[in-house]
């Protein structure tokens, strides 16, 4: 199986191509910038015909399309490009992998859900409460057309990588330059630590999983919590950490995009289907920090 990674220089697309090369499977990336595991550039905002030239020369048995314009605010301010980079892109590909029978895996987001309330899972009623949320949802629906394809829904995805600027390394930077942080107390949702992601993601592939699966990380905490896991474990002051609720932020910061907050998340049924126990936060932080060069 020929396997195509799509943002292959970001945080998760690396790490499935730097599994995927242990294992000795034959595995290629694409991105708009360039890196170790970048075959070659594109930007996904141009038009159609220059994704399907590039994936009829790789010419792939199954694609993970991981790229997408993924900072929320930026999606909201900027949203001809985030359409074109999520959903137009995504369908370019989508339509490539039904022309030449190919699976398709699709990196969304929990997001999707409206966070009314706590305990999503695949059986859940969607609704983006933001532009980042719909254009992942756009997403989706593309996808779906695909007779044999993989949704996978995490969030806040967290690693140790010194090019992403992924909440975790967002800490991490506190750290040697000290300063307060404001963090969000009321927006709940379940870290996904980069590492699982990717190991379930192949996993998944390798299995046949199809549908729609909540990937999530195990446990459902607020932000602030999140922080303040992190902070012990890096050594930051829990006292340089500002609870403050979305709204106040969003009247501080006018350009902020709004955020589902009650949006827990229940994905026991994608890592019973794949046999997978996952590690807690806690464990995962600890990974994460054993990791850092």
């Amino acid at each position: 199986m020929k396997i195509l990674v799509s943002g292959s220089s970001g945080l998760l697309g690396k790490r499935i191509i730097r599994n995927l090369h242990k294992s000795g499977k034959d595995v290629v990336g694409i991105s708009r910038r360039a890196g170790p595991f970048t075959s070659s550039l594109i930007d996904l905002s141009v038009n159609s015909y220059k994704i399907f030239n590039l994936l009829n020369l790789f010419n792939p048995s199954a694609v993970i399309h991981c790229a997408a314009m993924t900072h929320v605010d930026a999606c909201e301010n900027n949203k001809r490009e985030a359409y074109t980079t999520n959903v137009k892109a995504t369908q370019a590909i989508a339509e490539w992998c039904i022309d030449n029978h190919a699976r398709l895996v699709y990196i969304s987001s929990d997001y999707v859900y409206p966070g009314n309330d706590n305990g999503y899972d695949e059986s859940s009623p969607v609704g983006p409460v933001n532009f980042y949320a719909q254009t992942k949802l756009g997403g989706e629906i593309a996808v779906k057309q695909v007779p044999h394809h993989l949704i996978l829904r995490p969030v806040v995805i967290f690693g140790y990588d010194k090019n992403s600027q992924n909440y975790f390394m967002q800490m991490l930077s506190l750290r040697d330059i000290p300063k307060p942080r404001e963090v969000p107390y009321d927006q709940i949702s379940n870290p996904t630590e980069v590492g699982l992601l990717a190991r379930s993601t192949i996993s998944a592939l390798e299995q046949g999983l199809e549908g729609v699966y909540v990937a999530t990380g195990p446990e459902s905490m607020n932000r602030l919590t999140f922080s303040q896991m992190i902070a012990d474990k890096i050594g930051f002051s829990r006292e340089l950490l500002f609870g403050m609720s979305t709204h106040d932020l969003m009247k501080k910061y006018p350009g902020m995009a709004p955020r589902p907050l009650n949006n827990g998340t229940n994905s026991s049924k994608f890592y019973h289907d794949l046999g997978i126990i996952p590690p807690t936060v806690a464990l995962s932080l600890d990974e994460v920090i054993a990791s850092i060069e």
